[in-house]
């Protein structure tokens, strides 16, 4: 793995900055290691107060469940006789599950896993590295001991600055306004990270990145073929990735050729590579992608369902620790099996823990995937999860908790958690038509507006506040992706409500990412670009209305059957007399309807199954709603 090693004085490199995200509430309880011979403490205050009062130096170990490096770290590094010895009686040592507490791994973070941190007693960044063997993390320990001894100013110095320098790059606005510069720096961001040998974005390590290549599929249409070699050529090589026999996306590959795999498999991103392909399958009119996206979900769910019979673990790991007394087998050879010879060696292990952004985006996969294919379990069981979410994870605020099994006493309302909630349950109602979760999505976005926007500098902040916060969790953050995925939700809800208020926080959101200062090669620019078009270009606009029966079911289902750019899905339900939603005024009928929508304009009504896509395409492209 490469290294990130941090600059003490002259000695180290110095720390790559980023912002990110924090929690509101109560002080972090980490899991913390029962098995280490090293002490470890939660991230409070407590603990700093003690380094304080011994003048010692913090050393803060960040890591996620899956990751092997970290699994050898501790198993290697952190039972090292030196290394115990040398950080319990110089160090106060700090552990922290970064999925767990993402505000410390946001702020904290060098890049990759796992992140190895030394810090001041009042939480300053000092130096730090990513994964070391005992021998490496002795030098770096004793040379920031040895400067601390001979030369403490130079600690205080190195502090003071790269503190100084992370608040400025988190207060740093740059006036911007959205404008079609944005996709033209898109096109121009991707095609210069594009691979041309071995495809995919960048050198080494290649990881799927389907905000980018969702970007490029919106420019895939019949009569606009931009970027279809390299949409195809990156979709087919990154399928290295897959896990042909028990489904499923590896995270990364070492290499630029896609073939040293990290087999470890995330919720989060295999969801979001389902929706990839299978949206990728009606655009490029490939059923082998719809089998990938099917086969991605089937992992899923044979794998990430809990006994609790609701939500969808957060990921498995890509290696063994424990092959039942057989020899040991390198991750490659393990994937090269057959399932009943890898069943023989046992199974990866599974994080336990549910977290509900990911949860959440679980979800919206389950869901849009499983109308589509009329898979009913798969739909049933999202709705249950959606259902026990509301229950037992939404405060009255509208604020989601983010650790939901088991339900731990950590801090609620992180963006992410609450963008990906609330398009679950709207994703939920408009599979539905149910109301209900309409209702729950308005309110998880008024904790949004009312608690996490940013009215003074636009932007919506990571959390509400920390209590007791320590070091940098002081520091309020507004991150790029999330602001931007916020976009998205804002305008959706706009279309499906006709309230005018969703239109004030999208837009003053879009403002506030436009500002940021981003580099004109940085691949995060698919998420502005896409909050950009979500915002100006008009969606498919599909409304219902009348009795949910029968034919209203088979109208939806057959508008399942087909991919439409940014669709929307309103139900009116039944009435006795005219309706309306917005400037548009819809017909009396005794049947369900469904018509396709402009802004003021309707189109004829679509009563039967089989007039639906014929009726909505003419639509769009009469008056030019495109991908």
């Amino acid at each position: 793995m490469k290294r990130l090693l941090i600059a003490v004085g002259a000695a180290l490199a110095l720390l790559i900055l980023s912002s990110g995200c924090g929690t509101n509430g109560e002080p972090h309880k980490s899991s913390l290691l029962p098995d280490s011979p090293i002490d470890w403490r939660s991230w409070i205050e407590a603990a700093f107060a003690e380094a304080r009062s011994a003048d010692k130096l913090v050393f803060l170990y960040l890591d996620p469940f899956w990751c092997e490096p970290c699994v050898r770290m501790k198993e290697k590094t952190f039972t090292d006789p030196r290394i115990v010895e040398l950080l319990s009686d110089n160090f106060i040592t700090i552990y922290s599950n970064s999925e767990r507490d993402p505000s410390l791994y946001e702020r904290y973070q060098l890049g990759t896993f796992p992140s190895c941190l030394i810090l001041t007693p009042d939480a300053g960044m000092l130096g730090g590295s990513n994964a070391l063997p005992p021998d490496s993390l002795l030098v770096l320990l004793n040379r920031i001991l040895d400067i601390k001894k001979s030369r403490p100013e130079v600690l205080s110095e190195q502090s003071n600055r790269l503190e100084q320098d992370y608040r400025e790059t988190v207060a740093r606005i740059v006036p911007g306004r959205p404008s079609e510069d944005i996709i033209n720096n898109t096109e121009r961001a991707i095609l210069s990270l594009y691979d041309s040998t071995f495809y995919g974005f960048g050198d080494q390590p290649k990881y799927p990145l389907p905000e980018a290549l969702r970007f490029m599929l919106a420019a895939v249409t019949p009569e606009d073929l931009a970027f279809e070699s390299q949409l195809t050529n990156t979709l087919n090589a990154q399928l290295s990735l897959y896990d042909t026999v028990w489904g499923g996306f590896g995270r990364s590959a070492r290499t630029a050729d896609w073939l040293d795999i990290s087999y470890e498999k995330l919720l989060d991103l295999n969801t979001d590579l389902a929706l990839l392909y299978f949206d990728a399958s009606w655009i490029m009119n490939d059923s082998s992608y719809a089998e990938i996206a099917a086969g991605t979900l089937d992992y899923i769910w044979n794998f990430l369902r809990p006994q609790a019979r609701w939500g969808y673990y957060n990921s498995q790991r890509g290696f063994l620790r424990d092959t039942t007394g057989m020899e040991p087998i390198s991750p490659a050879a393990y994937f090269a099996l057959s399932g009943e010879e890898r069943l023989q060696y046992g199974t990866p292990a599974i994080d336990t823990l549910v977290y509900a952004g990911t949860t959440a985006k679980a979800v919206s996969a389950f869901l849009r995937v499983g109308r589509a294919l009329k898979q009913t379990e798969w739909q049933d069981y999202a709705l249950a999860t959606l259902d026990s979410l509301i229950a037992t994870s939404i405060a009255r605020n509208g604020a989601v908790r983010h650790q939901l099994i088991p339900a731990a006493d950590l801090p609620a309302g992180l963006l992410p958690d609450q963008t990906a909630v609330a398009a679950a349950l709207i994703d939920a109602y408009e599979t539905t038509g149910e109301r209900n979760y309409l209702t729950a999505a308005e309110l998880v976005a008024s904790f949004i507006i009312n608690s996490l926007e940013d009215r003074q500098l636009g932007g919506l902040r990571y959390e509400a506040g920390i209590k007791n916060a320590v070091g940098r969790e002081q520091v309020q953050i507004k991150p790029y992706i999330p602001n931007s995925e916020a976009v998205w939700l804002f305008t959706r809800l706009y279309y499906l409500t006709a309230n005018s208020n969703y239109q004030r926080p999208a837009e003053s959101t879009l403002r506030y990412v436009v500002s940021l200062p981003v580099n004109r090669e940085d691949i995060r620019l698919p998420y502005l670009a896409s909050a950009y078009m979500n915002l100006t270009r008009f969606p498919t606009l599909i409304v219902m209305e009348g009795e949910r029966n029968d034919s209203y079911q088979g109208l939806l289902d057959e508008l399942w059957q087909n991919y439409y750019p940014r669709e929307v899905v309103v139900h009116l339900g039944p009435a006795d007399g005219q309706q309306t939603h917005g400037l548009l005024t819809f017909p009396k009928s005794v049947r369900p309807l469904m018509f396709a929508c402009g802004y003021d304009t309707l189109s004829t009504s679509i009563f039967e199954p089989e007039n639906v896509h014929p009726q909505i395409s003419r639509f769009l492209r009469r008056y030019q709603i495109s991908r």
